[in-house]
């Protein structure tokens, strides 16, 4: 991995700043409080997002500032990789907003916990990492801010060598034994509940043989008892058969008496038939001699219909006459219309004493004039009243005797109504006796024809009259037979569930004793399971882990030895790291407490302790893609000049791609490729290449 360039943007410190990150060792440098050690934690929040223990969103957001964002390019196997994370405040909250990444152009935007994922995977670091609140391997091989590093050299045995597992993933062995222990325990309990399962089951196999032996004696007695319900079977589908054909003979002899007593009773209705047809023919003849001759009834007939022709003329006279009566009594309506108003104008002009349309006075004589003139047109109307009277009274005279003369023509239409239907009934009842007589002549041949039939069916019936009797026969003995089948069928049936119910125990036990021996297979082998587990696996497990331990316990020792000998140039002041990780540090041959060291040897002791650990994680972890950088912040706190000069030493041992240091030391400046420098003018740190 290597580091190309860091963009802050309203983090801390820094409102607009590019940083640009060489190949070899560089020095940060400035004063304190400058903003040296914002580049180093926006660094580690570009890869791995704020995390609230550790590196909060609220320590990285610019006071007064919205947003804030950090974008970081660096190369990894020959992929150029850019890297965006964004944090925004809302209200009083300040948090991680979606960021992208971007691989060789490609570009894929995510939140932070995706952004997280993608780049624990490209740096080869473990997967738990991911919902981890840190990543150890970045913090221990990578960079780590000296202050924790003296925190685990200050930490309780017990809580330092947790950590170490930790780093070095070997606290799995711990969990491998805890899981074994769990599991020993859970088999063990299974182990006893199959145990129980399969307590009785030397009983249940007992059983089992005892069931089988009596099925035997079941089967037997089946077989005998089938053997007599096949006989029995056998004789009753016989006397079936039988009874079937004695059924066909007696359906046969149901069908001829049906057929003998359905022919008696149509001959008996039939010989009543006749019966009636001769005494219906003797009344209609009898009716026929006292009935008036056709011949006469059709020459009265013909002298009424010499009358009834005139009907229409009359009927249409009458209609002419009803015209002129209307027309004549019109002319009277007008008559006394006009008369009525003469008298009404000479009622008027006698009362009148001034003229209603010049308003001048009317004189007598005038109205005297009017009055004599209209006197004469009531006079003349009265005699064309009497007139017109008496020719209506002559017109419905003549209507009358219309009248009457029509009503006489509808007298005679009713009597030869009554000659027609005398002449249709005289006509009907020679027709009824000619029918009559017809059906007469049938109905003789019929019955004869009926008699014949019935002697041919006697005949049949005869030879088969005993068919019943032979039907009841075989009914009785069907009983028999039927009972002794239901009782020999019943005792087959009930032995049969006898062997089903068995067959159902017997399969219920063999479950059971398959289950009991699979119970008490399984709990054996998991009885060897636990053992094993308990004897082997776990025993196992522990001397891996202190030898795995206790390897890198060695080889952390050696080297820790070897990077506090280039530090600390002095015969009298050794240290080594013991069995817990512990530094132990002897002065002059007798053993020392850290707290009374200087504060170049502290720093000392835990540089040499941060180098040996990075050593070691980046030669045990192969897949690690950081092992060519290293970040160091203030490392040489308390150094003295002669200290100072032995990072030149260090830094030459280490022979890194890339080194970048954080100090205020200018002397480190001698000793690196390149120096850039960070000041801070009212509150806001900008870079002096």
């Amino acid at each position: 991995m290597f580091l190309k360039s860091i963009h802050l943007k309203n983090i801390r410190s820094y409102t607009d700043e590019r940083i640009n990150f060489p190949k070899g060792s560089l020095l940060i440098g400035g004063d304190i409080g400058s903003g040296k050690s914002t580049i180093l934690l926006a660094i580690d929040f570009a890869l791995f997002g704020t995390r609230p223990n550790e590196l909060p969103a609220s320590s990285l957001l610019r006071c007064g500032s919205a947003s804030g964002e950090v974008t970081l390019e660096f190369t990894l196997d020959g992929k150029e990789i850019e890297i965006r994370r964004v944090l925004e405040k809302k209200g009083t909250t300040i948090a991680q907003t979606a960021g992208y990444i971007t691989i060789n152009g490609t570009r894929k935007d995510l939140m932070s916990t995706g952004l997280k994922s993608t780049i624990i995977d490209l740096l080869g670091y473990p997967r738990a990492d991911i919902k981890a609140g840190k990543s150890l391997i970045y913090r221990y091989t990578v960079y780590t801010p000296q202050e924790q590093m003296k925190q685990i050299m200050l930490q309780k045995p017990d809580e330092r060598l947790n950590t170490i597992r930790s780093i070095f993933n070997i606290d799995k062995y711990r969990r491998i034994r805890e899981n074994a222990r769990t599991t020993a325990r859970e088999l063990k309990k299974t182990s006893g509940h199959l145990e129980g399962i399969a307590y009785n089951l030397n009983e249940k196999q007992q059983k089992r043989e005892e069931i089988e032996s009596h099925k035997k004696i079941l089967v037997y007695e089946q077989k005998k008892i089938e053997s007599v319900y096949a006989k029995i079977r056998e004789n009753l589908e016989n006397k079936k058969k039988e009874r079937s054909k004695v059924q066909d003979t007696l359906k046969k002899l149901n069908a001829l008496t049906r057929e003998t007593a359905i022919n008696k009773t149509r001959l008996e209705n039939q010989e009543k038939t006749l019966q009636e047809l001769r005494e219906d023919i003797a009344d209609m003849e009898e009716k026929l001699a006292k009935t008036e001759n056709s011949h006469d009834i059709e020459q009265k007939i013909k002298e009424i219909e010499k009358h009834t022709g005139q009907k229409e003329t009359l009927k249409q006279k009458e209609r002419e006459l009803e015209n002129e009566i209307k027309h004549k009594e019109q002319k009277i309506t007008e008559t006394c219309t006009r008369k009525n108003t003469s008298e009404e104008f000479i009622k008027n002009i006698i009362t009148l004493s001034e003229c209603p349309t010049c308003g001048q006075a009317v004189p007598d004589a005038h109205k005297e004039n009017i009055k004599q003139k209209e006197e004469e047109k009531i006079e003349n109307f009265k005699k064309i009243l009497l007139l017109h009277e008496e020719a209506l009274g002559k017109v419905k005279q003549e209507q009358e005797n219309l009248k009457q003369k029509i009503e006489a023509i509808h007298d005679n239409e009713k009597a030869l109504i009554k000659l027609r239907l005398d002449l249709r009934s005289l006509k009907d009842i020679k027709e009824s006796i000619e029918q009559k007589k017809q059906k007469q002549k049938e109905l003789d041949i019929s019955a004869g024809a009926l008699k014949k039939s019935l002697e041919a069916l006697e005949k049949d019936i005869e030879p088969i009259k005993g068919a019943e009797e032979s039907s009841a026969k075989i009914e009785k003995e069907l009983d028999i037979l039927n009972a002794e089948h239901t009782i020999t069928l019943a005792q087959v049936e009930k032995v049969r569930q006898q062997i089903s119910g068995i067959d159902t125990e017997k399969a219920s036990l063999d479950r059971e004793i398959l289950e009991k021996t699979q119970a008490k297979k399984d709990s054996e082998s998991l009885k060897e399971t636990t053992n094993w587990l308990k004897e082997y696996f776990i025993l196992l497990m522990e001397t891996m882990e202190k030898h795995i331990m206790l390897s890198i316990q060695r080889d952390f020792d050696m080297l820790f030895r070897e990077w506090f000998n280039i530090l600390m140039d002095d015969e009298n002041l050794q240290a080594r790291i013991d069995a817990t990780f512990t530094p132990v540090i002897e002065q002059n041959t007798y053993e020392t407490s850290y707290d009374y060291l200087s504060g170049g040897e502290k720093t000392s002791i835990a540089l040499a302790y941060r180098l040996a650990l990075n050593k070691i994680i980046n030669n045990i972890s192969e897949d690690i893609k950081t092992k060519d950088i290293l970040i160091l912040d203030e490392p040489t706190d308390g150094f003295s000049t002669e200290q100072l000069d032995k990072v030149r030493d260090v830094l030459a041992e280490l022979n890194l791609k890339q080194t970048i240091i954080v100090s205020h030391e200018e002397k480190i400046e001698s000793f690196v490729d390149k120096t850039i420098r960070v000041a801070k003018d009212s509150h806001v740190s900008h870079i002096i290449q």
